[in-house]
């Protein structure tokens, strides 16, 4: 896979993502498609104790996506829920030197994802 664009720090998620991978007792799950590109993300969060335990994803798409949801979820562990709603990825993102224009979309990928993971968690 090819990451062109990418600040040091993005690059070194998507080379090495973190939290990558299904989890095995999901409290919840979301899913993002960005069908321009065909990228593909899906997002879970398991809960315990009012906090988030664990969060991973899977991702089939660009270097930006797998490097977002990586920073991501990464940061997610110790986080309420409505911590994590309020994390601004955006921010985030531009604090690890962010993207250019063509690859933001990464951002509102997961934005959606975690939102439905979280929604769907806390049924």
């Amino acid at each position: 896979m090819e990451s062109r664009g990418l600040p040091p720090s993005l690059e070194e998620h998507f080379r090495r993502p973190r939290c990558a991978g299904r989890l095995a007792h999901a409290s919840g799950r979301g899913r993002s498609e960005n069908p321009v590109c065909d990228d593909l993300l899906e997002v879970e969060v398991r809960l315990a104790d009012g906090r988030i335990a664990e969060a991973g994803f899977l991702a089939h798409g660009c270097s930006s996506v797998i490097a977002v949801a990586s920073l991501v979820m990464s940061c997610l562990r110790g986080m309420t829920v409505d911590e994590a709603r309020a994390l601004d990825i955006a921010a985030a993102v531009d604090r690890e030197g962010g993207l250019p224009a063509p690859r933001r979309h990464a951002v509102a990928m997961v934005a959606r994802a975690l939102d439905m993971a979280l929604h769907e968690a806390q049924r």
